[in-house]
This record gives structure tokens, sequence and C-alpha cells, in this order.
């Protein structure tokens, strides 16, 4: 069976002020496919770090990391379509965008069309939260309604399987 999630001795570090911080240092975990894990720790801990490589958006300073198989250095675009992921906090939109922009990006982003992206959308509770903030730029949202309209883009991922 193939593992959902590996990582084999996986680092990151950031050059801050001249000074290099150790965020990840040798992790190495494996998840069964099915399993439900949680990342637990204290802030500074690298659980963020973590997730941003698992998803593509961070590369590692060494080591290897795979999602369903699929390396996340080497291929990106077969890890995006396995994962559905669904930041939180200032950097879940693009804020000179509306909100109705953001979904039409972020939907793009898993080659939905615009069509599909509303179908699917109708069905999530948070749909008709991100109608109401739809029509004005993020940066004029109150922070709490920008984040659960945010959540209406975990729709439109749609995980796939296990590579053979």
């Amino acid at each position: 069976m193939t593992e959902a999630i590996r990582t084999e001795d996986l680092v990151r570090v950031f050059k801050v002020k001249g000074l290099e911080v150790r965020a990840l240092n040798s992790v190495s975990i494996r998840v069964r496919k099915g399993n439900v894990v949680a990342l637990v720790g204290p802030n500074g801990a690298g659980k963020t770090t973590l997730i941003k490589i698992l998803s593509t958006l961070l590369t590692p300073t060494s080591g290897k990391a795979y999602i369903m198989g699929y390396d996340v250095t080497s291929q990106e675009r077969e890890v995006r379509r396995s994962i559905g992921l669904v930041l939180t906090g200032e950097r879940l939109f693009y804020y000179r965008l509306t909100g109705y922009e953001n979904l039409v990006f972020f939907g793009s982003l898993y080659n939905m069309s615009l069509r599909r992206g509303q179908e699917e959308g109708k069905g999530s509770p948070e749909y008709g939260r991100a109608l109401e903030v739809g029509r004005r730029p993020v940066h004029e949202v109150q922070p709490g309604d920008a984040e659960e309209a945010g959540s209406s883009q975990g729709p439109h991922a749609r995980p796939s399987r296990a590579p053979a």
C-alpha cells in the first residue's frame, strides 16, 4: 500500500538577518493512506513549514518528501492533484481581488471551469458567505468573514488515488 505521506530526513533552513534558522531538522514520518494525523507543537516548531513543503509551496533544504508516492520537488502537479489544502489566516486570499475573483482563481489551480466551480461551491455550507463577501475586495471584508468564505476553497480539490 502506498503511503499517503512520507518524509525522509527533511530539513528546512531559513536565513534571517544573516543567521541560519533551522525550522525542520531531519524530519522522517510515514502516514498510511486512510489515517488521520494532527501536527501539534509550540509556535516555531516547524508545523507550518512542514505543511508548506508537503503541499509544494516551499522547497526543502534537503531530504525527500512524498505525497501519495509523488515527489514534492519534482512532481508538484501530481502532488497538488492529490491533495486538498485550505490555508487560513492572513494569506488565505489575494487581497486586491474580490472574494469571487479569488474563488475563480483557486478553482483554476485545479483546472476547474467557472461553471463547475459554481456548481460545486453551492454544495458547500460556506457558499452563502462566499457570495456575501464575493463582491468586495478582500481587504474591505472583516477578517472572520473572509476566513469563513475561504473555507469554500476546499471543495475545489479532488484528491486522486495513489499511483499504481
